[in-house]
C-alpha cells in the first residue's frame, strides 16, 4: 500500500474471530504472528476473560475485546477455560448473541477481510452484510475435516482412508455422534457445514502438505472449494502466553535431570480428567519409573443462571483428588511434579531432559511436539484426538497407548478408556525401548523437516486473501 511519512503501511487489515477456547485462540494468534511478518495488520477479537491471559508484542497485532451478553453466564465464564462441560451449550448461546457486537466492531475497524472459526459461522454472514470477504480457518488437522465432512455429506460411502478409523467403533456413527452436541438450537455438525459454505473461495488449515497431502488433494471434492495449508504455525519457545510463577524453579528441577529421561504429561486445555482417569495416569507414571511433569486441570466452582435463578455448580475436583499419598511423593526434589492449571508447554518440551511427551493428541500439542523433536506417547481421549493419534503414529513419531473406545451417552461423544499398566509400557518403549528407537529417530527427523521449512504456505495465503480483497473491491467499486 506504500508508505506514509517513512512508515510502511500494512498491506491488509484483518479481523480474526476464534472460538472462545485457548486451544482455538492460540493457533489464531500464531496465524496472526505469521501474517504480521508479511506486513498484515491483525485485530484479534475475543472476550475479556480470554484476552486477560494473552499478550502480544507485535506492533501489527491488536487484541480487541468482544463484549458478550452476561445474563446467561457471567463475563468471567465467557471462555472454555475451567468451564464445567455441561455449561458448553450455554456458552455457545452467549457467543452467538455477540453477533451484533461483532458487527459494530467491524464497522469501527473497517477491515479488508475477516478470518473466523467454524464454531461461529455467523461471522461470515455479518461480514457479508458489509461486503467484507470472510475466510474459514480450521485450527485442526485436514484429516479431521475430511472425516467429519465425509460422513456429514457422504454418509452412505465408506471413508477412503484407513487412518480415519476409530478402534472398536463404527466410524460413521462415532464421527456423526461427535457432531450432535448442540448449543443455541444448532448442532456442531450444522455449524461445521454452515461455516464451510460461508467461506470466500477457499478454506485454510493449520497443517502442511508433507504430512497431510492426500487429505488436501481429497478435500476440495467435499468442501466445494480449495483447501489451503498455512503451515504448522509454531512460534519460538519464548512465545508462551505468560509467565508462570514457578517457571524458574521448574527449569532448575529439569536441569538436574539426565538428558531425555523425563516424560511430560499434558491432556490439553479443554479436557477435564475423571477420577478414574486420574488414578490410571498416576498408576501408570509410578509404574513407568521415569521422572515426570504432569499438568492437571479442573473446572472451577461456577455460579450460573438456571431457570432464572443463580445456582452454585457442584464442587470441582482438585489435586487433592489424586491417589492417597501420591502428592507426598511428588515434591520438586523427588521423582515428579504435578502442576495444577497451566505450565509453559513449549519451554518444557524444548528442554533436553524431556524424552517423551504423553499427549491427548490435540492438534496444537502434536505440532509443538513434532516441531521440538519430542517422541510422543499418544493417549487420545475424545473428539478429533483418535484421528490425530493415527496421523502421528503413521508418521512414525509416536506410539499409541492401548485404549477401549466407548460412546458416552451423557457427553454425546466417544471417549477412550485406558489402563495404567498399558500407559507405563508405552512410556517405557518410547523413552528407552528397542521398539521405540525408530520413533525417537523419526521425531528428530520431523523436527529438522519443520525447522527447514520456509514461509511458502503463509506467502500463498497472503496472496490468496489479497486476491479476495481485490475481487470484492472490483465488484463493489470500493477498492
Amino acid at each position: 500500500m506504500g508508505s506514509n511519512g517513512g512508515i510502511l503501511q500494512p498491506r491488509l487489515k484483518v479481523v480474526m474471530l476464534p472460538w472462545v477456547a485457548f486451544g482455538h485462540i492460540s493457533p489464531f494468534l500464531e496465524l496472526a504472528v505469521a501474517l504480521s511478518r508479511h506486513n498484515v495488520a491483525v485485530h484479534l477479537c475475543s472476550s475479556p476473560a480470554n484476552l486477560r491471559s494473552i499478550t502480544s508484542s507485535q506492533s501489527l497485532i491488536n487484541l480487541v475485546e468482544l463484549h458478550l451478553p452476561g445474563d446467561l453466564l457471567p463475563p468471567h465464564l465467557h471462555t472454555t477455560k475451567n468451564l464445567p462441560p455441561h455449561l458448553m451449550p450455554a456458552l455457545k448461546t452467549v457467543v452467538d448473541a455477540g453477533s451484533a457486537a461483532f458487527g459494530r466492531l467491524l464497522d469501527e475497524i473497517s477491515p479488508d477481510l475477516i478470518i473466523y472459526d467454524f464454531v461461529v459461522p455467523w461471522a461470515a454472514t455479518v461480514a457479508g452484510e458489509r461486503n467484507i470477504p470472510a475466510v474459514l480457518f480450521f485450527a485442526n488437522a485436514a484429516a479431521t475435516t475430511t472425516l467429519f465432512c465425509h460422513h456429514l455429506k457422504r454418509p452412505a460411502v465408506e471413508a477412503p482412508f484407513p487412518a480415519l478409523r476409530f478402534e472398536g467403533q463404527n466410524e460413521k456413527d462415532v464421527s456423526v455422534k461427535m457432531l450432535w452436541r448442540r448449543g443455541n438450537g444448532k448442532s456442531d455438525g450444522e455449524r461445521y457445514l454452515e461455516a464451510i459454505e460461508g467461506s470466500s473461495g477457499f478454506v485454510a488449515f493449520r497443517s502442511f502438505r508433507e504430512i497431510e497431502g492426500k487429505y488436501f488433494d481429497y478435500l476440495p471434492s467435499l468442501l466445494g472449494k480449495e483447501a489451503l495449508p498455512v503451515g504448522a504455525l509454531i512460534s519460538s519457545v519464548g512465545g508462551d502466553r505468560d509467565s508462570w510463577q514457578d517457571q524458574d524453579k521448574l527449569v532448575e528441577w529439569l536441569n538436574k535431570k539426565p538428558a531425555a529421561l523425563v516424560v511430560f504429561v499434558s491432556l490439553g486445555s479443554e479436557y477435564f480428567i475423571t477420577n478414574e482417569e486420574m488414578m490410571e495416569i498416576a498408576r501408570g507414571l509410578e509404574l513407568s519409573k521415569f521422572s515426570f511433569i504432569w499438568v492437571v486441570r479442573f473446572p472451577i466452582n461456577a455460579r450460573v443462571r438456571e431457570d432464572g435463578q443463580e445456582v452454585m455448580d457442584s464442587q470441582p475436583m482438585s489435586a487433592t483428588s489424586l491417589p492417597a499419598g501420591l502428592m507426598e511423593r511428588l515434591h520438586f526434589d523427588r521423582k515428579g511434579i504435578v502442576v495444577e492449571g497451566w505450565a509453559p508447554q513449549k519451554r518444557i518440551l524444548s528442554h533436553p531432559s524431556i524424552g517423551g511427551f504423553l499427549t491427548h493428541c490435540g492438534w496444537s500439542s502434536i505440532n509443538e511436539g513434532m516441531r521440538l523433536g519430542v517422541p510422543m506417547i499418544a493417549l487420545p481421549l475424545q473428539i478429533d484426538q483418535p484421528v490425530n493419534a493415527s496421523i502421528v503414529v503413521n508418521l512414525g513419531v509416536a506410539l499409541r497407548v492401548m485404549t477401549t473406545s466407548i460412546f458416552d451417552e451423557g457427553l454425546k461423544e466417544c471417549v477412550n478408556k485406558f489402563k495404567g499398566e498399558d500407559m507405563a509400557r508405552c512410556i517405557e518403549e518410547v523413552m528407552v525401548g528397542k521398539g521405540g528407537e525408530s520413533v525417537r529417530k523419526r521425531a528428530k527427523e520431523m523436527a529438522e523437516l519443520m525447522a527447514n521449512k520456509g514461509d511458502e504456505e503463509i506467502e500463498m495465503f497472503v496472496a490468496k486473501i489479497e486476491g479476495l480483497v481485490r475481487e470484492i473491491g472490483l465488484a463493489t467499486g470500493s477498492k
